[in-house]
């Protein structure tokens, strides 16, 4: 019986383990959606922003979906980068913008079949720009309102190449540039850090600065060099100085021994 109630134990506490890492799982779950929602929101209110300002839109955060379900503003949209494109033609920066024409139903009404159309096109247009396939919508995501999420952020990114032909972008795009650019200096400046020194020999001007540190060495190790030491049997110089106290002059200093004359020592 007792292996019965402690399997029965160890089953119960196995459980409430499982049902504790769920309820964990769902509420960083739940944080997560919450989160992804704020940053979206923030988003389509910088297109909103953006829409309004490039094609004189009456758009905002809470009518985003309602103002581009027809496909209408998006082939207005499409038609403006290829009209920026051309007018910059001639910058090597410019990217390759498909110049087909976006055919466009400008009557087509909402959820309708022209509206539908007008949205494949655009998308089709959004492809061949090169937007990236993992964002782009369907259109019935956008005719139906049923996939906002894709829609941002295929428009965020369509924003990114519109930048390149000179429209100005949003300012999350703008952000994005400038976060780029500071990130592409530091890599610059750690990469100078971190480079070898240079090989190069050394210049003529480097050369002659190093030669008074060598003469001042030699300065200061002079007095110990010409220090003369006399061997036995040889005649003192005149000119060595044997200590601080002597002063120095042309005749000989007697000391308390005798000094050798000049004449020769008899020998013995």
């Amino acid at each position: 019986t007792w292996e019965k109630q402690w399997t029965m134990a160890a089953n119960a506490h196995q459980s409430t383990a499982v049902e504790l890492m769920e309820d964990r799982v769902a509420r960083i779950q739940a944080e997560l959606a919450a989160k992804e929602r704020e940053a979206l929101e923030v988003i389509k209110e910088d297109l909103c922003h953006w829409l309004a300002d490039v094609l004189q839109l009456k758009i905002n955060g809470g009518t985003f979906l309602e103002t581009l379900d027809t496909g209408v503003a998006l082939c207005r949209l499409a038609a403006l980068v290829q009209q920026s494109a051309r007018a910059a033609r001639e910058d090597a920066s410019v990217i390759n913008v498909p110049m087909e024409t976006v055919n466009c139903n400008i009557k087509a009404e909402k959820g309708s079949f022209f509206a539908r159309d007008n949205t494949s096109n655009f998308i089709t247009w959004c492809r061949k720009l090169g937007v990236e396939e993992a964002v782009i919508f369907e259109s019935e995501g956008l005719v139906l309102h049923r996939d906002e999420k894709r829609v941002i952020l295929s428009l965020l990114d369509v924003a990114r190449y519109a930048e390149r032909v000179g429209i100005s972008p949003p300012q999350l795009v703008r952000m994005e540039k400038e976060i780029e650019a500071l990130e592409t200096q530091a890599q610059e400046g750690y990469r100078e850090l971190s480079s070898p020194p240079s090989s190069e020999p050394e210049s003529e001007e480097a050369v002659s600065t190093e030669v008074p540190v060598v003469k001042h060495n030699r300065e200061v190790s002079s007095p110990l060099s010409t220090r003369a030491t006399p061997s036995p049997g040889a005649t003192p110089s005149t000119e060595a100085t044997p200590s601080t106290k002597a002063t120095p002059s042309t005749e000989a200093t007697p000391s308390t021994k005798a000094t050798p004359s000049t004449e020769a020592t008899p020998s013995t």
